[in-house]
């Protein structure tokens, strides 16, 4: 059986070894995220403050063989599942951007 990543983010997935792009894996398309409610609860000197209430994802049915990278946030939303993957072990530009990560998390 042939393993499957599907990118559900909305950007490029770059896998360094050492100081070279390995692989790139394209977003599909679509992105899982999690449903939310922002409700204004305030303000702090002049600024909006709000307070964020997170829902579910509409995740896919687990597949053998397939894994999902998605954004931590909908990785921490949902731990029993086992084909969610995260970028991990990110690499920085020499503005400490992210431009890419050195493995995937469980």
């Amino acid at each position: 059986m042939k393993t499957k990543i599907v990118n559900t983010t909305p950007h490029d997935i770059c896998i360094y070894k050492g100081d070279e792009i390995v692989r790139t894996i394209p977003p599909v398309g679509w992105t899982i995220r999690l449903a939310e409610n922002v409700k204004d609860v305030g303000e702090i000197d002049g600024i909006p403050e709000t307070e964020t209430e997170y829902g579910s994802a509409d995740l896919p049915e687990e597949k053998a063989g397939t894994y999902y990278i998605v954004s931590a946030l909908v990785k921490s939303a949902y731990p029993a599942r086992k084909d969610l993957r995260v970028p991990a072990r990110a690499v920085r530009d020499e503005n400490n951007r992210i431009i890419g990560c050195r493995s995937l998390g469980r």
